[in-house]
C-alpha cells in the first residue's frame, strides 16, 4: 500500500512555481538518504531550484540547460540513465478561459496528448525514480507509486502532489 502524507504550509513568493518549503525539503531528505549520494539526477521544469546535476528549464537562469524540456529529452545528453527524475511542470497563476487553460497547464502536458506520451516514454525508458511535484499524478508503466505528499498550501492555492515513483520493472537498456 502506498503511503500518503500531508504537507501544510503556505508558498513562496520569491519566484512563481518554485518549491514550497516543505517540499524542498522533503525532496533534499529523499535525495540525500541513499549512501553515497543519489546519483545522477535530472530536474526537468526546474525553475529556480538548485535541486539535479542536470536542471532543464526554458527561462530560468539557475538552469543548467536553458531550453524547452521537450526537447531537451531528444537530446543525446538527456538518453542515459538517471536514477532521479525530479520533474516541476510549470503552471499559470492568472485566471485563464478553460480552453486556454487546457492548452497552456502544466507547460501544456495536462491539455496535450502528444507531450505526455513524450515525457512518459522518456521517463520509463530513462529513469528509476521518478519525483513529480504537480496537481496530477499520472500512472506509469514499469514503475509503482512508492509514496505520496500532498501540499496543502491554503489560501485558495492548488493542492499539489509529491509522488515518488519506483521502477518495478529491472528492463531498462
Amino acid at each position: 500500500m502506498t503511503e500518503i502524507q500531508i504537507l501544510k504550509g503556505g508558498m513562496r513568493r520569491r519566484y512563481p512555481g518554485c518549491f514550497p518549503a516543505q517540499v524542498e525539503d522533503t525532496i533534499k531528505k529523499i535525495l540525500d538518504s541513499k549512501p553515497g549520494g543519489p546519483g545522477p539526477v535530472l530536474h526537468l521544469f526546474s525553475g529556480s531550484s538548485d535541486i539535479g546535476d542536470v536542471r532543464v528549464d526554458l527561462d530560468h537562469p539557475a538552469a543548467t540547460h536553458h531550453t524547452d524540456v521537450l526537447e531537451f529529452v531528444d537530446r543525446a545528453e538527456a538518453k542515459q540513465k538517471w536514477e532521479w527524475i525530479v520533474l516541476d511542470p510549470d503552471y499559470y497563476k492568472k485566471p485563464l478561459h478553460r480552453k486556454e487553460y487546457a492548452k497552456r497547464f502544466c507547460g501544456g502536458l495536462a491539455g496535450d496528448v502528444k507531450k505526455q506520451q513524450k515525457i512518459k516514454a522518456f521517463l520509463t525508458t530513462h529513469a528509476e525514480n521518478i519525483l513529480w511535484f504537480d496537481v496530477v499524478a499520472p500512472f506509469l508503466p514499469g514503475f509503482e507509486i512508492y509514496k505520496a505528499w500532498v501540499f496543502l498550501p491554503g489560501g485558495f492555492f492548488r493542492v499539489r502532489i509529491l509522488t515518488w515513483y519506483k521502477r518495478i520493472k529491472q528492463d531498462m537498456g
